[in-house]
């Protein structure tokens, strides 16, 4: 490479160029403004993980029924998007719906599950503090609530056996979501 570079090949110069200003731009430390850090703080609260108890697994169970699949009702032919790798579908378990989104980390080995948890039964509202947690057999590997929009972000490597579970003490069911063969439609 650095024969060619001397031999004077200006479009790789310019490309060599350009990847080093990249470079040195990523190598720099970006301060993210107050005001977005204070946005983005209103809208996803920072909260503590909530404590993991066993005994939320002997609650008797929502069944929960899938309504919506992208993997299942692709987009007709030349109405695809490039988000080839995002997972969408959508959940009815009693009075709540549950919609959610996987999709792959970029140039990682890990996913980002984001939903929203609705009451259908009270016009959609959203559902606050809504205990989400995402585990792995009996292993727990993330957890959150959703925010005053009902909405909740969990990152995880992939992995098989995954399933979202969600403790609804008000009802005394717990809602499982298996998500092995969404994770498969989105597995780089």
């Amino acid at each position: 490479m650095a024969c060619h570079l001397a031999d004077g090949c200006e479009p790789c110069a310019r490309l060599v160029a350009l990847l080093g200003r990249i470079h040195q731009a990523g190598a720099d430390e970006v301060t993210v403004p107050e005001h977005l850090v204070r946005s983005a703080k209103e809208i996803f609260p920072a909260r503590r993980m909530p404590e993991y108890s066993s005994n939320l697994d002997l609650l008797p169970r929502l069944a929960a029924r899938l309504v919506f699949s992208n993997l299942r009702d692709p987009a007709p032919e030349g109405a695809r998007s490039t988000a080839g790798n995002l997972v969408q579908v959508i959940y009815h378990a009693g009075d709540y719906a549950i919609e959610l989104q996987l999709e792959p980390e970029p140039e990682s080995h890990e996913m980002a599950l984001v939903g929203q948890v609705v009451n259908r039964a009270s016009a959609s509202e959203p559902v606050p503090g809504f205990p989400v947690r995402l585990m792995a057999g009996k292993k727990l590997l993330a957890a959150t609530q959703s925010n005053r929009f009902g909405e909740f972000c969990l990152v995880s490597k992939f992995q098989r056996g995954l399933r979202l579970s969600m403790p609804m003490e008000s009802v005394g069911r717990l809602l499982e979501i298996p998500l092995d063969r969404f994770v498969a439609g989105i597995r780089p």
